[in-house]
Parts: C-alpha cells; sequence; structure tokens
C-alpha cells in the first residue's frame, strides 16, 4: 500500500490534469467523438460532465488547503510541495511525512485520509485509458497502480510521452456507469470534506487555547525583585570584598507561568567561607518568597546573612522572604541538600561553553534558548534593569564529572543597588530593548556555537558597538542553515526588530502588552519547535 504521503503528492500532482480535463469536456472546447456523438451530448451527459468537474475541483481545492495547513513548514516549501510533479518530496522529506503525520494527529486519522484520496483515485484510474498505462479495476490503491499513475505524471513533465491528458481521459458510455462514478466520487469527496472540517474544528480549538492571553510574568518578576531587594539590604559585612552569590535562572513549570503565584521559592547559591586553606565551597540555598504574612513561626530574624556562610554539610540553608514586611529577613529550619556538585569540576560560564563549542546537540541548544527566553521575562524585562544575560556572568554547574547541567544556568550576582530610578534613555542606540537584543544576538550564539563577535567583517571589528552587533545579528539570521527552522529564525528577528511593538512605543516587558507580543513572538515558537522536535516541554 502507498503511504498517505504518497497518496497526498499524487493527488495534488494529478488532479490538476483531472479538472483541467474534466473543465475541458464540460465547456465543449474538446471534441468527445470517442465516447459518443456530438448529436447524443445532451443535458444528461452536460449535467454528468458539470458535476464530475465540481467534485474534482473540490478535491483539489480540499488537498491545497491541507497542504497550507501543514505545521512547521515553511511558505516556500508549501508552494514547493503543491508543484512538485516528481512527487520527491512528498516521498523522500522527512519534514513533510511529520509534518502530515502532526496534522492529523494520529495513525487512525492518516489512515482514513490514505483510503478515501486513494479511493478517489482509483476513480481517476478507471477514467485514465492507454495500451502501457490502463489499469484494471482490480487494482485499487496498490503499488502497481500509484507507480503507473505516477509515471505517467513524470512522462508528461519530462516529454517521454507526448500523449496528452484529454487523449487518455474517458467517460463512460453508459449512464448508470457515469453515474455510478459521480455519486462514488461525491461520496469519498463528502467524506474527505468532513474529515478536513474534523481536522479543522480540532486545529481551531486548538488555536483558541493558544490566542487566550499568555502569562503575564508580572508576579514572577514581583517576587524576585523583592528577592534582590531584600537580600541586598542584608548583604553588606566587613569582609575585605563584597560577597558574590549564585541565583538560579531555571524557567518556573508551566502550572506557576499560567497562574499568579503569591510566593515562590527561588533557589540560589551563597559563598561558603574556606576552612583551613581550603577552597570555597558554595552553599546549596533557597529563599521563599511570600506575600502571605505570618504562614512561618519556627524562625529566626537575621539581621546579617554573612553570619551563616559557613560550611553546612549534607543541609542546604533555607530563608524567608515576606514581601512588604520592611525587608526583615528570616532563617528558616535547614532541609536535606538536592543537588550534587563534583567538588573536583569546576563551573563553566557560557561564554566558555560558547567559545569552547561545548554546545553540542540540537536538543541542550533549544533547551538553553528557550530558558534564557523565560529568564529575560521572568527577571529582567524592564529597559531601565541593569541585570543582563552577560555571557561571563552565566554559569553552569556538573551533574557529574562529565556532564554539565545546562537546564539550570546561574546569574553571578553581588546584590549591588539597582537604581529604580529610570534612567535617560542613549537614543544612539537603534534598538528600544537592549536586554531583548541580547537574548536575539545569544540565540544565534547558542545555534552556532560561537561568539557573535566571530562573525564580525573586518570594518566591523573595530567598531563594537550595540549597533553593530544588531547588524551583525541582522546578518548572521538570514544565512542560517537550511535545516535551522523557521519558527527558531523568527524568534531571532523578533528579538532583533520587535515587529509586534508599533514605532516609537517603548519596548518595556513591564509593559503588558508588550510582554504579551514577547511570549506570543518569542517564547511559543521556541516552546512548539522543543515540543515537536523532541517532545519536550519546559
Amino acid at each position: 500500500m502507498a503511504t498517505g504521503i504518497e497518496v497526498a503528492g499524487l493527488a495534488l500532482a494529478i488532479l490538476p490534469l483531472v479538472v483541467e480535463a474534466a473543465k475541458a469536456y464540460s465547456s465543449g472546447v474538446n471534441t468527445i467523438l470517442n465516447v459518443t456523438l456530438n448529436s447524443r451530448r445532451d443535458a444528461k451527459l452536460q449535467d454528468f460532465y458539470d458535476d464530475f468537474w465540481w467534485e474534482t475541483d473540490l478535491l483539489h481545492r480540499h488537498l491545497k488547503g491541507l497542504v497550507t495547513d501543514l505545521p512547521l513548514l515553511c511558505p516556500d516549501c508549501k508552494a514547493a510541495l503543491e508543484s512538485d510533479e516528481t512527487l520527491t518530496a512528498w516521498e523522500q522529506d522527512q519534514a513533510v511525512r511529520d509534518a502530515l503525520s502532526m496534522y492529523f494527529g494520529s495513525q487512525n486519522e492518516l489512515d482514513s485520509f490514505t483510503l478515501i484520496v486513494g479511493r478517489i483515485l482509483g476513480l481517476i484510474d478507471k477514467l485514465v485509458q492507454g495500451k502501457v498505462n490502463y489499469l484494471t479495476t482490480k487494482e485499487k490503491m496498490n503499488t502497481n497502480m500509484y507507480t503507473k499513475l505516477k509515471d505517467f505524471v513524470s512522462d508528461r513533465k519530462s516529454g517521454k510521452t507526448s500523449s496528452t491528458f484529454f487523449e487518455r481521459f474517458r467517460f463512460f458510455k453508459e449512464e448508470k456507469n457515469r453515474n455510478a462514478c459521480v455519486k462514488n466520487l461525491k461520496t469519498w469527496n463528502k467524506r474527505l470534506s468532513v474529515l478536513m472540517k474534523s481536522q479543522s474544528k480540532q486545529r481551531s480549538q486548538a488555536l483558541a487555547i493558544e490566542s487566550k492571553p499568555g502569562p503575564s510574568f508580572s508576579e514572577i518578576r514581583k517576587l524576585f525583585n523583592s528577592l534582590l531587594t531584600t537580600i541586598g539590604e542584608h548583604w553588606d559585612c566587613n569582609c575585605p570584598s563584597r560577597h558574590e552569590a549564585m541565583v538560579c535562572l531555571k524557567a518556573w513549570p508551566s502550572a506557576i507561568r499560567n497562574g499568579q503565584p503569591k510566593e515562590l521559592e527561588f533557589e540560589l547559591l551563597f559563598p561558603g567561607k574556606p576552612i583551613s586553606g581550603s577552597e570555597r565551597r558554595w552553599l546549596e540555598s533557597t529563599v521563599l518568597v511570600s506575600q502571605t504574612k505570618g504562614a512561618f513561626n519556627d524562625r529566626v530574624l537575621l539581621p546579617k546573612l554573612c553570619d551563616v556562610f559557613v560550611d553546612t554539610g549534607d543541609s542546604s540553608l533555607r530563608f524567608l522572604v515576606e514581601v512588604n514586611s520592611k525587608k526583615a529577613l528570616w532563617r528558616l529550619r535547614s532541609q536535606p541538600k538536592k543537588l550534587l556538585f563534583p567538588a573536583t569540576s569546576p563551573r563553566m560560564s557560557l561564554q566558555e561553553s560558547l567559545s569552547g563549542q561545548l554546545l553540542k546537540t540540537l536538543k541542550v541548544k533549544r533547551v538553553l534558548a528557550l530558558t534564557f527566553a523565560y529568564a529575560l521575562i521572568q527577571c529582567m524585562g524592564s529597559t531601565c534593569s541593569r541585570r543582563t544575560l552577560e555571557k561571563d556572568s552565566v554559569f553552569f554547574y556538573h551533574l557529574t564529572v562529565d556532564t554539565v547541567d545546562f537546564e539550570r544556568p546561574y546569574l553571578s550576582t553581588r546584590f549591588d543597588a539597582v537604581n529604580q530610578a529610570h534612567d535617560a534613555a542613549d537614543m544612539s542606540i537603534q534598538h528600544r530593548n537592549p536586554r531583548i537584543l541580547e537574548l536575539g544576538i545569544l540565540l544565534l550564539e547558542i545555534h552556532k556555537g560561537r561568539p557573535l563577535s566571530t562573525f564580525r567583517l573586518s570594518t566591523e571589528i573595530s567598531n563594537p558597538s550595540p549597533n553593530t552587533d544588531l547588524s551583525v545579528a541582522r546578518r548572521v539570521v538570514e544565512t542560517l542553515e537550511d535545516w535551522c527552522s523557521e519558527p527558531y529564525k523568527d524568534a531571532v528577528r523578533a528579538c532583533l526588530e520587535l515587529p509586534w511593538v508599533p514605532a516609537g512605543k517603548k519596548a518595556d516587558l513591564d509593559d503588558e502588552a508588550v510582554g504579551s507580543g514577547f511570549y506570543d513572538k518569542v517564547i511559543k515558537p521556541l516552546e512548539g519547535e522543543l515540543e515537536y522536535l523532541f517532545r519536550l516541554k519546559i
């Protein structure tokens, strides 16, 4: 049996010929002497021609609509499928196979499509005659029929046969056979229409779900800002230098992102004080930031964090921040550690990962890209925020000696005071949000596995600036490999161009409309590709 892919390709290749032939007979352009005498071209025969033309044209429209709706294929790819008379793409392109399977959603639906179109092609088979290619009525949608119809289309395109389709197109001489032909065609066409409408309804329902307002992330950002400001108030000490800490930038689960969380427990690594000349060890810690007061009474008020920076053995430090509670910091009872970082494996910066080309698999790259997109909108969306995704400030830790945990990046911070006042915008910079531009560049660097600076032309090396980076990034995204998906390219372009932000408007993610557009244009394409390629959700 021919597959659903092969059936769809053959139907799209041969149906335009059938439609034109039926139209020609219906309008009387072609003589029908070899079917019946002109004098016998009565009203019933005219009705048959009209019906057959209408049904075949309707069928062709259905199949063209299917191609238009195929997911994850670029417009040029879909146009090529419609005109591919060699059927190469339909038979050999795995992306097309995956798209058709994804469109129907299940093997049962795809089998139904194959059956329906196969039966229709069987009717067309009966109308094609010739000494070599004529197919008997016993041959339905088997390999022999598929091959002969395919060869017929191919021979016409290559010029191997001078026979026109009109010459091989015949209607049944007996009225009962003509009526049976149209009846069967209408039946199977109607069944195809029902199947297509069913798929359309399912897609509409999916789109309706997708079109619902995306998460605003405003509550997550409020809790994150409370974390930083409160910890910062307790960070000063008499130590020779300001301590460094690491804040995990993992993406929150969808249940949290799609809700309005009133509390979140953030993961941090605090600096452990070295003992007897040993190297510093990171102390696993969590900080619960809550908008609810008085939920915990098993707690101790902590005036200064530095006092607890001692090796805790197998315990994880826990702290509590209550929003709008005069920036008080409480220590909660410790819990067992969850993270096991090998002591012999040093942390690795994002800069080192890119320069050393350690991001080897596409899955790791796509997970990391989506994680950073979420980190931006969850933690540092404001245009006045000084927190950035600088590659030498983002680090990864090892799960084992040989395995790096790329799904949990950590941002290095010293909890310096953040100026909450809006700095004067630098109007010499072409891009309206430096943080989103940084993300777009980072998505390119993660995909290519190398820094953007390596793509600069000789004339650009001596003039490093945000405008230069934007120009280089625009050039690089348009030269990405063909196998790089359009959704990923679109996400990068959205970061570079901000197409959803009206001209003259600030591109601040704290603005609900801007944040919603970022979610739709950047995050959703990255999520869709990750789920499609790896059946993975974050």
